[in-house]
């Protein structure tokens, strides 16, 4: 007898928990916790698959990598002030916004690829 369900492809629970932590990036700098929270439950149990468990890691790192960009930007754009004046800080922070608007949409294309049910990787 052969088995038809492929044991790579995540179920239907797997795949809600993996498109909330990616959705999760929509809460501004506490999204990541989403993420962790599930990864934390997930990866304790033993005999599923780890699809959830891994796009939960996923997730957690990159809205991390999403923080720290933005405060980079940020940080970058209020010392803009103290050594070029005010000439260079609101160009900074358009360009702060709309690097953190690509990040985010980058993170919800990912929800939008697991709720489809097709692998995805940052």
């Amino acid at each position: 007898m052969t088995n038809d369900i492929d044991e790579s492809t995540p179920n239907q629970n797997e795949r809600l928990l993996a498109v909330f932590s990616h959705l999760s990036i929509l809460i501004p700098r506490i999204g990541f916790i989403v993420p962790i929270i599930i990864w934390a439950v997930q990866v304790n149990q033993k005999g599923k698959p780890q699809s959830a468990t891994f796009q939960s890691f996923q997730a957690f790192t990159y809205q991390l990598c999403v923080i720290a960009i933005g405060f980079i930007g940020y940080s970058f754009s209020m010392l803009s002030v103290f050594i070029f004046n005010t000439y260079l800080m609101f160009p900074m922070m358009i360009i702060n916004s709309i690097t953190q608007f690509i990040l985010t949409a980058y993170g919800i294309w990912g929800a939008i690829m697991m709720f489809q049910g097709k692998p995805f990787h940052y």
